[in-house]
């Protein structure tokens, strides 16, 4: 990225001082067909560098409707399904609020799986295993999860998925939001490459994510902005 800059600024730099030589030569400031296809190959090369530097040094954003069938199917319908100990388990991941935000809703209900059951909780990635003995009780779980999975006012939601040059998942990797307001070191992807990111943010336009695959260089995305009239975003973000 500095030497894509250095480069920038020594074309324009160029440019400034052979204006200024043809200033103090006492010569009229005009353009004839030279001058102008030498403007032309600055502002080419110039275009073309900046071009380039988007391509390699920014991750590529394809921001969807929440509502479409591409947004969705990211994030498909958890089921319970019988496991191989017996139980009646399902793997829920959020898509609006924290996990643990729904582990609190449900707890001060009085929810819970009546029974013997087991719970993994995985905070930075807002996903919950859980398994019961009793199948009817494990469904109503999950569907006071998926009930209470709404975004509440005054939040903003951002998911979607991570994925490579070749359209592949990226698992594990620490997705941050940076601008006005700042969230470091709270979200990680799941392993198939999606996130859900919710935020209390100030509403307006500089916010920016920063993608840190493992194992890899982190990835800025461009800029945009966040409105609470927009309380759920979803993206699909390609890193190199």
């Amino acid at each position: 990225m500095g030497l894509v800059c250095l480069l920038g600024a020594a074309l324009w730099a160029g440019l400034l001082v052979i204006g200024l030589w043809w200033v103090r030569r006492g010569r009229p400031v005009a353009f004839g067909l030279r001058g102008m296809l030498i403007l032309q190959t600055l502002v080419a090369l110039s275009l073309g560098l900046f071009g380039w530097w988007r391509v390699t040094y920014l991750a590529q954003t394809r921001w969807l409707d929440p509502a479409s069938p591409e947004a969705v199917a990211l994030f498909p319908e958890s089921q319970v399904e019988l496991n191989a100990d017996g139980e009646w388990g399902c793997a829920y991941a959020s898509r609006c609020v924290s996990i643990s935000a729904l582990d609190s809703k449900l707890e001060a209900k009085g929810i819970e799986i009546q029974g013997g059951y087991s719970f993994h909780w995985d905070g930075p990635t807002n996903r919950v295993e859980f398994s019961g003995g009793n199948r009817e009780s494990v469904e109503a779980y999950l569907a006071a999860l998926k009930a209470a999975d709404i975004v509440q006012p005054g939040k903003i939601v951002i998911r979607g998925q991570v994925v490579d040059h070749q359209g592949n998942p990226v698992a594990n990797a620490i997705v941050d939001l940076q601008g006005p307001y700042v969230y470091i070191n709270h979200f990680k992807t799941r392993d198939d490459g999606t996130f859900v990111m919710p935020i209390t943010p100030h509403k307006g336009w500089g916010y920016h994510l920063r993608i840190r695959p493992p194992g890899g260089e982190p990835m800025n995305t461009d800029r945009f902005s966040l409105r609470y009239d927009e309380p759920e975003r979803v993206v699909i973000v390609r890193i190199r």
